[in-house]
């Protein structure tokens, strides 16, 4: 064998057996794990899942905006409120709620969480009820906040405690000038403005919007709005549920338990269908035994 044929064979053997080596690397990091003791960190299902072992379940602020200067007032939106207050102390969060902000106090309500201590909190909840414009929310003053500014001020960089934990949005507010077609009911309705709501900014970051993007959402000024009490039912009967499972449960129940009348045959017999963006990287299980004592949400002429 020349040596030229040597050295290529010998190159060959080299490669191939790095190659090989490569390939053996996940193998041997297992055995070495079973070795050690440490199989159930390799295998643990915990990995999949978000850590509730925090003394707190975490916090929940509740923004509703009801007297705005040269708007309509939001009549019905006190009944969103209650139920979210009942579903959310039932599930063991620790409820903040502010009322009637304008843009500036949305924007400085949240900054303020995000310089609290969240070490002992498993996750983080902000509701949003107000008018809206696309791309803003409206405060009560009529001026306008960036949605991008709202959950940006949960980021890790500038909230570090909540960092790894899920931080979840639901928005009660149009998003479109587009109607769903349906069925008439009885319901009397309003509709809201248009909001163009920002998606998550990072990972493990969800948000709930009550209607998808081009679509009115709809609320009864006198029982609140379809989403928000769809929500509620569901977090409420099926709390030991996944949470995007949960929120499935949340479209399913809007879909078909809603129907408008307002009596106008333009706007009248119309649908609505809630929405889930989602960076979670974990499943997530509240995993906190409910505490309610009121009965089931209304499914019917109650609606908005």
């Amino acid at each position: 064998m020349s040596p030229g044929s040597l050295r290529k064979m010998t190159g060959y053997c080299r490669i191939h057996w790095n190659y090989d080596l490569f390939c053996l690397l996940p193998v041997l990091y297992v055995l070495f794990c079973i070795s050690n003791g440490r199989t159930r960190r390799v295998f643990s299902s915990s990995d999949m899942q978000y850590s509730t072992n925090h003394t707190h379940v975490g916090k929940c602020v509740v923004m509703n905006n009801q007297c705005f200067s040269g708007l309509l007032e939001r009549h019905g939106t006190e009944e969103d409120e209650k139920v979210l207050r009942d579903t959310f102390e039932g599930l063991g969060f620790t409820l903040q709620v502010e009322r009637n902000l304008t843009a500036r106090d949305m924007l400085r309500v949240l900054e303020s969480v995000s310089r609290e201590d969240h070490s002992e909190r498993s996750c983080f909840v902000c509701v949003v009820l107000s008018h809206g414009d696309e791309g803003h929310i409206l405060g009560t003053d009529g001026k306008a906040v960036p949605v991008g500014k709202l959950s940006a001020t949960l980021t890790a960089r500038r909230c570090p405690s909540l960092w790894g934990k899920p931080k979840l949005f639901f928005v009660q507010a149009c998003r479109g000038q587009e109607y769903d077609c349906g069925v008439q009911t009885d319901s009397v309705v309003e509709r809201e403005p248009c909001v163009t709501f920002c998606e998550a900014p990072e990972e493990d970051f969800l948000c709930g919007y009550s209607t998808p993007p081009g679509y009115f959402s709809w609320r009864n000024q006198a029982t609140g709005s379809v989403y928000i009490r769809g929500l509620c039912l569901m977090l409420e009967q099926h709390s030991s549920l996944e949470m995007t499972r949960i929120l499935t449960r949340v479209n399913q129940w809007v879909a078909l338990n809603f129907e408008s009348q307002t009596g106008h045959q333009s706007s009248s017999g119309k649908k609505q269908m809630p929405c889930v963006v989602s960076r979670l990287t974990k499943e997530l299980y509240l995993r906190h035994r409910p505490r309610f004592e009121r009965g089931s949400v209304p499914t019917s002429n109650n609606l908005e």
